[in-house]
């Protein structure tokens, strides 16, 4: 980039639904969007992948945590999706 130039802002993108995998070294996460994510049928293909280190994704989860907890101590309890795979409140 030569000097004066503004950088390229990365893409944008929005998701309703995610997958996560994990091996013993790293964690993907493929993020997709449906206009009705609760009927989907398991087998979209991935809007965007994402994937890093076991020792990124803890440290993600943590940055997550703190961040819904500013969060909800603002503007009250956001309330939990249902999971299609009954790990949902």
């Amino acid at each position: 980039m030569e000097s004066g130039e503004k950088p390229i802002a990365p893409p944008s993108y929005y998701a309703n639904m995610v997958h996560v995998t994990s091996s013993p070294y790293d964690v993907t996460l493929d993020f997709s969007f449906r206009p009705s994510a609760y009927h989907s049928r398991g087998d979209e293909t991935p809007d965007v992948r994402v994937t890093m280190s076991s020792s990124h994704a803890k440290s993600l989860l943590e940055v997550l945590a703190d961040r819904i907890a500013h969060y909800e101590e603002h503007y009250g309890v956001i309330p939990s999706p249902h999971r299609s795979d009954g790990m949902g409140d």
